[in-house]
């Protein structure tokens, strides 16, 4: 969506009618989106003129079977010999979970997803199958985790920190050569990743703050989502909002006219 007028343009964005908060950028971007999230989505833009209402648009929000199994937002791939498919015979939560697909000698199934940290992964799991020798394996970037499960064990709550960056996940069931033993499967559910926030920083372009043919260039980093308001000013008193950006992925390069033949001041805050 683009939007003409007099300059500066100020959006507020909503659904179902109500003001989301925070949410006050020419575009509006939503992420790990959950069937709570569906709605009417409409955005009113105004200036020092007036106010327009754009009719609003219908957000459907579908979650996969596994997705729903493992009560998680989190996109989800399969593999290996036979996939991870969502039942309601064997939960933790009572309701449904997810199995891991029928295998047999020195064969595997897994699931993997990925996210961003830092945060704090917890999930449920169990097996049931030839003790020591066919496991319910955790893996983070490729690498095991202590801890994998053989035999007959329960649900079991796991808790792993997630250290800052991009990260992969991937649960493992996996037989050996020979034997099986008990239902020979393991199952996986109420899986979720909670976010820690990172602090706000400044962090400078190309080694510095820049300004360049009346524009002034300036990059920030914060926790992914936090939404952040640029103000200006020429006597650090009076200060005036120039953009209010939500940074989707922890970090947004900003670019800002400035005034001419006169000292000019920027600051950013978080909402």
């Amino acid at each position: 969506m683009e939007a003409n007028g007099a300059r500066p343009l100020h959006y507020q964005w909503q659904r179902n009618g109500v003001d989301l908060p925070g949410k006050t950028n020419a575009v509006l971007q939503l992420t790990s989106l959950v069937p709570g999230d569906a709605g009417d989505y409409s955005v009113i833009v105004s200036n020092g003129v007036g106010a327009a209402t754009i009719p609003p648009a219908t957000l459907w929000v579908v979650q996969t079977a596994l997705q729903s199994a493992l009560d998680c937002n989190l996109w989800l791939s399969g593999g290996g010999n036979s996939a991870w498919f969502a039942q309601t015979a064997e939960t933790h939560d009572g309701v449904d979970a997810a199995q891991s697909g029928a295998i047999t000698d020195n064969q595997e199934s897994w699931l993997a997803t990925s996210v961003v940290g830092p945060g704090t992964l917890t999930y449920w799991w169990k097996v049931s199958s030839e003790p020591d020798y066919d496991f319910l394996e955790f893996y983070l970037d490729g690498v095991l985790q202590p801890g994998a499960i053989s035999g007959e064990v329960p649900w079991q709550q796991q808790t792993h920190d997630i250290p800052t960056g991009a990260h992969t996940f991937r649960w493992r069931y996996a037989k050996d050569v020979s034997d099986s033993a008990g239902q020979d499967a393991a199952w996986l559910d109420e899986v979720n990743f909670t976010p820690i926030p990172i602090p706000f920083q400044f962090a400078a372009t190309d080694g510095s703050l820049s300004a360049y043919d009346g524009t002034f260039y300036m990059q920030l980093t914060a926790s992914i989502g936090a939404s952040v308001v640029v103000e200006s000013s020429f006597d650090l008193k009076t200060w005036t909002p120039c953009q209010t950006n939500t940074l989707p992925y922890g970090e947004l390069d900003l670019e800002m006219p400035m005034g001419t033949n006169q000292q000019q001041f920027f600051r950013a805050r978080i909402q």
